[in-house]
């Protein structure tokens, strides 16, 4: 089953990519995280194996995933992916990907595709995972994201503001 969750959010560049690949801060800068623990790193740094630990409401989510970091200068070519590795959703790919849209605008897409081998359950089981916890889990995470995003465009706007007003 596939599912994405889209938003268009402002603010630069590195401060969107920072907030989108850096999962080892994801626990400070989003709440509904509960645990996020790198592993492993190889690759030159680009992969890592992780344990990760949200909250869906009251009901705690864990999945263990192998993220690969694809940066770039151009957003359009940017990409965060992962493959989970363990937990009920074994198998699942994901995609977070970046389209800018105008100055410092951008819509952020983040993708699940998944078909679990469960006979008989796997279809309606991936149906509801999908859409009652995935869906809730990467949508907190985007708005998350556009907030802290915004949030770093304000606070760099502001600094040069008062350096500038020091210079004269």
């Amino acid at each position: 089953m596939y599912i994405e969750n889209t938003i268009v959010l402002k603010g630069n560049w590195p401060d969107i990519w920072r907030f989108s690949s850096e999962i080892e801060h994801w626990v400070r800068w989003l709440p509904h995280y509960r645990q996020v623990d790198i592993l492993e790193t190889f690759d030159n740094g680009r992969k890592r194996r992780a344990y990760m630990s949200a909250w869906r409401d009251i009901l705690p989510v864990n999945w263990s995933t192998i993220q690969t970091l694809v940066p770039n200068d151009q957003p359009a070519q940017a990409r965060v992916l992962y493959n989970h590795i363990g937990g009920v959703t074994k198998g699942m790919e994901v995609i977070w990907s970046f389209e800018p849209l105008a100055e410092d605008y951008y819509r952020v897409k983040i993708s699940h595709d998944w078909r679990p081998n469960w006979p008989i359950v796997g279809k309606v089981a991936a149906h509801l995972i999908q859409t009652q916890i995935v869906h809730d889990i990467a949508s907190k995470t985007l708005t998350r994201v556009k907030q802290l995003a915004a949030q770093a465009q304000a606070e760099t706007g502001t600094a040069k503001l008062s350096l500038a007003k020091a210079a004269l």
